[in-house]
């Protein structure tokens, strides 16, 4: 029902249907896969096996159950020059279309319950999940927001806590996890999540866990996407990669 660029490499939807207004539970960072058929087009026939059904995983930005809408906002991957379903349906979704998706929303790992400082790692595809965790920290939570973007036209105003530093990362020489390596390891009780491109994660990983020496449980870490990898390669590469570190 509306269609807005919030910056240069995100767009927002604001999508409505009946069964939102029943739903009044949502936890930061949840949820939803958007569906598509194999020819890339919103999927309309919700019968479709599984195998035909091509699923793309967003979070919730926000959710209104008195009117019935959700707010889903899309990293659009520009400089990647990335194609896919979802990137391609959301550059030129209009007013007035129709997209299917899972519902209620997925939930993943909170923040613990009392922790000294906050630090959150991300690109584009993880700032929606990171603005729902600012909207419930205290207004003097001490932390940090590493954020890499695609353009400078992407650094816009975010509701955070007057002392949460958020360094916006563009074209620097250093990596991100540099960029993070060269905060040091913050004293006291950690509350720590990020959500990036795979290699990165990887890289984010042995930082956290091994010159932090974080336990793996104390954490929230994932990959959102992997550079030259489809959604479905990505996975596998992440099922992989988990597996590696179970055993």
């Amino acid at each position: 029902v509306k269609v807005q660029n919030v910056s240069l490499n995100m767009r927002r939807f604001i999508l409505a249907h009946e069964a939102f207004k029943a739903f009044s539970e949502m936890q930061p960072g949840a949820y939803i896969k958007w569906l598509f058929d194999k020819n890339g087009k919103p999927l309309n026939n919700l019968e479709a096996a599984r195998e035909d059904v091509v699923m793309r995983t967003y979070t919730v930005r926000a959710l209104n159950n008195e009117i019935g809408t959700m707010t889903v906002d899309c990293a659009l991957h520009e400089s990647t020059g990335f194609d896919g379903p979802a990137q391609n349906w959301a550059r030129s979704a209009q007013i007035g279309d129709n997209l299917s998706i899972t519902f209620p929303p997925g939930s993943i790992k909170q923040l613990p319950d009392h922790f000294d400082v906050a630090v959150f790692v991300g690109d584009m595809t993880a700032m929606p999940a990171i603005e729902t965790y600012f909207e419930t920290l205290s207004k003097d939570t001490q932390g940090h927001a590493f954020i890499s973007i695609e353009s400078q036209k992407d650094i816009r105003d975010l509701k955070n806590p007057n002392a949460l530093n958020i360094h916006w990362l563009y074209k620097t020489e250093k990596s991100l996890v540099d960029h993070v390596r060269d905060l040091g390891k913050p004293k006291g009780k950690i509350a720590l999540w990020s959500a990036t491109e795979f290699n990165d994660m990887r890289e984010l990983r042995q930082l956290f866990s091994n010159e932090w020496a974080m336990a793996r449980n104390d954490y929230y870490i994932s990959s959102y996407w992997k550079l030259g990898r489809s959604d479905e390669e990505h996975k596998r590469d992440k099922r992989k990669d988990a597996e590696s570190i179970a055993s």
